[in-house]
């Protein structure tokens, strides 16, 4: 949240606080006042699960906050939007992030963000107290995103049913290229499910044909070259992303023929550290990283 390349902490807490911790050089964590908004400390009354995201792709990350939810004190899933600036958010008020134009209201939300559906924007995942794992497809845009409706993440045995109070986060486990999700409950257990390729909900989603993202160059202090194969002509994008969400680098190719592509990047001027590739096409999306070192 400080701009500074390192990974800090925001966590939530019992009382509905949100609480920050900024990282020194060394590795330490340092005990920064609770979030504001408007000048005010951030409460939304019990259970605050927070997710750090660029929402609306400005370059700033952003707070998306789940709560306790439907009880009395709760609220809907929140969104602060950041006024601020890369080295020191501004959140000034809340909006209420809506699923076919309803507040989404859950017992114990825990909002997850990622693109579970590989098709280059940015859903939202749903963990609840009563252990159910719901998706919300975005049929907006990256930069605004949308949710019409919403369905149970499934399995090949049927929905995922945790004990209660489950929480989700969204990974590369296995270097597929397609996400997988890992699950956590109050039981105290962790369960992975692996994710196949041919991805979940609208359409658009999954590995493209040849979908392998190569980095030559990695390793790099600045420039690298990627190497992809498309399976037939399609407009390619490529977002560069440090590990707290930032948006870093964009790179806009346009429309490119069937067959194997390698451009040129660079990255020049970030601070060291380890940044995922996206490239977006009209068959999906593909992931790579690649490694900036001093």
């Amino acid at each position: 949240m400080n701009g500074d390349g390192l990974m800090d902490l925001i966590v939530g807490d019992r009382e509905g606080f949100v609480n920050y911790y900024t990282r020194s050089s060394d590795g330490t964590l340092n005990t920064q006042p609770d979030m504001l908004a408007g000048g005010s400390v951030i409460d939304v009354g019990g259970n605050s699960a927070p997710v750090v995201v660029d929402w609306d792709d400005d370059g700033l990350l952003d707070l998306v906050l789940g709560s306790e939810g439907t009880y009395p004190g709760g609220s809907p899933i929140r969104l602060y939007l950041n006024s601020g600036t890369a080295s020191s958010y501004l959140f000034t008020t809340w909006s209420s992030v809506f699923c076919g134009d309803t507040d989404i209201l859950f017992y114990r939300c825990v909002p997850t963000v990622a693109d579970l559906d590989m098709d280059g924007m940015k859903d939202l995942l749903l963990g609840t107290d009563a252990g159910n794992l719901w998706f919300c497809g975005n049929d907006g845009s990256d930069a605004a995103p949308h949710f019409s409706d919403m369905v149970q993440i499934q399995t090949a045995s049927g929905p995922i049913q945790e004990s209660y109070g489950l929480r989700a986060c969204v990974d590369n486990w296995d270097e597929s290229g397609a996400p997988d999700i890992l699950t956590s409950d109050y039981d105290g257990f962790v369960r992975l499910y692996l994710a196949s390729t041919t991805g979940i909900g609208h359409s658009g989603g999954g590995v493209p044909e040849g979908g392998a993202l190569q980095v030559c160059g990695s390793p790099t202090a600045g420039s690298f070259w990627l190497s992809f194969t498309l399976g037939f002509d399609s407009s390619v994008e490529v977002g560069i992303f440090s590990q707290d969400g930032r948006r870093v680098a964009r790179a806009l190719l346009g429309e490119m023929e069937q067959g194997s592509h390698s451009v040129p990047l660079d990255i020049s001027g970030n601070p060291p550290g380890i940044y995922l590739l996206r490239c977006s096409t009209d068959e999906g999306v593909m992931i790579g990283r690649v490694v900036l070192t001093e």
